[in-house]
């Protein structure tokens, strides 16, 4: 065995060495790819922080326009109340004041005076 190593040093150097050179190649590769996969999971986790916030302003802000359009018709419905109470006031007192328009509204709601 000595013999055969002596004759073939060479060749075995450049196997050994071969086999060395292509280790590190291979380390150097899988520590590029590790380092673009560590880049692109924090890309990934930015963009999905960025969209959660856009999510979520776009919710706060449907919420808040959801929010405005019910205080706008709680509003618009109180004036019209309002104004339906100062309608019937009105009414009322037109009624008071002149008994024959009284007398013609009661008998249009079949309502009529006893004689």
């Amino acid at each position: 065995m000595l013999e055969w190593l002596k004759e073939n040093w060479k060749w075995l150097l450049g196997a050994i060495g071969t086999l060395g050179l292509s280790v590190v190649i291979q380390s150097l590769l899988k520590a590029k790819q590790e380092k673009k996969k560590q880049e692109l999971a924090e890309k990934e986790k930015e963009v999905i922080e960025q969209s959660g916030k856009i999510e979520s302003e776009g919710i706060k802000n449907a919420g808040e326009t959801h929010s405005n359009t019910i205080k706008d018709a709680y509003k618009e419905a109180e004036k019209k109340e309002d104004e339906a109470k100062k309608e019937q006031e009105k009414r009322e007192k037109e009624l008071i004041k002149d008994p024959a328009k009284l007398d013609n509204a009661l008998k249009g709601f079949g309502i009529s005076e006893k004689k």
